[in-house]
């Protein structure tokens, strides 16, 4: 007679909890963080700094190998904040509904994406040399 004894080592269902600018979920082996199901960031840490709109979850694997996805967090009320200050550059009108101004105070030519609220692309690489309307 053989006796057989299995147990089932599963990962923990991680969790997302949102202070200001960061997500952050439980300690495992490792992560990989998404934004709208595709890979968000470095995506490879505990914590993940946020910079846009949208859904966000965290696949998290534990050491015995056991992969797990946390429920999605629906990330909102990020905004486009002065920016004049640091960068010389400037968005108007703020808000807007879609047609807007961007105009920097040097002669730098830029490559400039710019995506909407859930970070789809909306305008790709654009070259913006001191003023450009979109």
């Amino acid at each position: 007679m053989v006796t057989l004894s299995l147990y089932i080592n599963s990962a923990a269902t991680p969790t997302i909890i949102r202070s200001s600018d960061t997500l952050q979920t439980q300690a495992f082996a490792s992560y990989q963080w998404l934004l709208n199901g595709l890979p968000a960031g470095n995506g490879a840490g505990q914590d993940l700094i946020i910079t846009q709109n949208g859904n966000y979850s965290v696949i998290a694997t534990n050491a015995n190998g056991c992969t797990d996805t946390s429920v999605v967090l629906n990330v909102t009320g990020l905004a486009v904040n002065d920016i004049t200050a640091g960068y010389g550059v400037k968005l108007f009108p703020n808000p807007n509904a879609g047609s807007f101004m961007l105009q920097f105070t040097d002669e730098i030519v830029r490559d400039v994406e710019i995506t909407d609220a859930v970070g789809r692309v909306v305008v790709a690489a654009a070259k913006v040399y001191k003023q450009q309307n979109f």
